[in-house]
This record gives structure tokens, C-alpha cells and sequence, in this order.
């Protein structure tokens, strides 16, 4: 019965539009970098929960199919959010080597 309503919660979730990786670039700027990946990863972990209870259909007659519009649309944005993940770890990556070429 838990796992009835963890997988039915799941499916109340409704992903945040991402248009474009700019679009998450500009909403990054607001804050630091730490709270930016932590934003992203927890987009990531929700757009990955989405798809994988989608994967479930076959086993529970409850879960309605994702029309195909949809799910591409959810596999974009995942691709969207791990491309703004590496592009973020890559210059928190290059900020750390400056500040230790700094420090010598």
C-alpha cells in the first residue's frame, strides 16, 4: 500500500520548464554556486523519478502511459540540467586551481 502512494505521489510532480540551458544560467546568477548544483541535482533527481515510475506501467494498471510528447519533453530537460551540472562543476573545478596557484 506504501508503495501505491510513493509511486501515485510521484506522479503528482510537475517539472519546472527549462527552455534552454541559458535559461538555467540566468536563474543561477541569483545565488551562489553550492545552492546552484544543489538546485540542479534535486531537478535531476525529480525528472529521473518521473521517468522511472513511468517505467513501471506494465506492473500497475494505475499508472497512466506518458504520451510520447511528454516524455521526450522530460528526457530533454534532463539533458538540459546535466549539461548546466557539467558546465557548473567545470568552473567551480577551474575556481579551486586558481585560488590554489594563488595560495603558492
Amino acid at each position: 500500500m506504501n508503495t501505491k502512494r510513493a509511486l501515485t505521489n510521484r506522479l503528482c510532480f510537475k517539472p519546472v520548464r527549462v527552455n534552454s540551458i541559458s535559461s538555467l544560467t540566468k536563474l543561477t546568477k541569483l545565488t551562489n554556486e553550492q545552492n546552484i548544483i544543489n538546485r540542479l541535482k534535486s531537478q535531476r533527481r525529480k525528472l529521473r523519478a518521473h521517468l522511472l515510475v513511468e517505467s513501471y506501467v506494465d506492473n500497475w494498471p494505475y499508472i497512466k502511459v506518458l504520451p510520447e510528447k511528454l516524455r521526450g519533453r522530460l528526457l530533454h530537460q534532463l539533458r538540459l540540467v546535466n549539461e548546466a551540472l557539467v558546465r557548473k562543476n567545470k568552473v567551480q573545478q577551474r575556481n579551486r586551481v586558481k585560488k590554489q596557484r594563488l595560495a603558492k
